[in-house]
């Protein structure tokens, strides 16, 4: 006999975006369904999965009525996960991917300590591959240090204790400060734009240091695949996403920080995936980072600030070289 909704309102919604990972998809619905807090709803969006990733889920869904499974054409990760948004009935939300684990407690931790502080938003952390020591072992969530702060945004990326991530699935949202904000669709890294407008809200947020969260490293999934030019330009989409953003709700001091804190490591970033990309693509992927670098200059996002020297050099050489070619 299958688990039944313990009513029509649960307080989390877990919204979990499916596409072709029959591999690793019980794992990851094992650890939802045992989780330690019950009220909770499971919603599945299967973005046109071409495996038995479709099978698997109908297998779940007969035994527990939390799990609601919704189908769409693959349309991408961001397009389910803001179709999910749109069907939860939670007080809270938590994006997972489904090719990953939870620990046991993790919606009961991170639930009774936004519940106790008032929190918007409960950050923690997470480790790379499975460990069933950690993910099993039991936590007295009354007894865990964090930190409190309303100002996230400035929090620091490399903090050595209470550091937050632009990882939306090592967060845990309550609802109502999502409703105006969603995945920008058509790119693959879209998890950064979308925790930067979230914390431009100043959400009241708690950041803890323990490791709930098992990332799984899929050589399938999208940060795992070979270095391409779409990478790119999905970069560059989602900085162009921020900084509309900013200029249209005034955000004069989010902007400053996305300008010399979070563009340096996103630059970086792409950097690296231009040097390491094969030759049949390399040159595609040089001409567009060379076009983007080009476009954040005449938007004032790029400046000397932030950048090492270097990088800043080679930032301005590429944008040099691009013009004289397109000239």
């Amino acid at each position: 006999m299958g688990v039944k909704m313990m009513n029509n309102s649960p307080l989390i919604s877990v919204i979990m975006p499916i596409y072709n990972v029959e591999k690793y998809l019980s794992a990851c619905l094992d650890s939802v369904l045992a989780q330690t807090f019950q009220d909770i709803e499971i919603i599945c969006v299967n973005d046109g999965s071409t495996d038995t990733s479709a099978e698997i889920l109908h297998e779940y869904a007969k035994k527990d009525e939390r799990i609601r499974i919704i189908s769409q054409t693959n349309q991408g990760q961001s397009v389910a996960r803001n179709y999910g948004y749109r069907e939860a009935r939670g007080k809270y939300i938590y994006y997972m991917d489904s090719d990953d684990v939870i620990h046991k407690q993790l919606l009961e931790i991170v639930y009774n300590l936004a519940q106790t502080h008032d929190a918007d938003m409960v950050c923690f952390q997470y480790q790379k591959n499975f460990n069933a020591v950690l993910a099993q072992k039991v936590i007295d969530w009354k007894t865990l240090k964090f930190k409190l702060t309303d100002n996230p945004l400035l929090v620091s990326l490399h903090a050595r204790h209470f550091r937050m991530t632009f990882n939306v699935w090592s967060k845990f949202f309550k609802r109502e400060m999502l409703n105006d904000i969603s995945f920008v669709k058509g790119i693959h890294f879209q998890d950064w734009p979308y925790v930067y407008e979230v914390l431009t809200k100043h959400p009241r947020t708690i950041i803890i240091d323990e490791k709930l969260y098992f990332y799984t490293i899929n050589p399938a999934s999208v940060s795992n695949v070979k270095c391409n030019p779409k990478q790119i330009a999905d970069y560059h989409a989602g900085i162009v996403d921020l900084y509309d953003f900013c200029k249209r709700e005034y955000k004069d001091k989010e902007f400053a920080y996305l300008k010399k804190k979070l563009i340096p490591s996103l630059l970086k970033n792409q950097l690296r995936r231009c040097e390491a990309s094969n030759p049949e693509v390399s040159e595609e992927m040089w001409s567009r980072f060379a076009k983007e670098l080009s476009d954040l200059k005449d938007k004032n996002i790029l400046s000397w600030q932030g950048h090492s020297l270097w990088h800043y050099l080679k930032y301005c050489r590429l944008i040099r070289q691009n013009k004289i070619k397109n000239a």
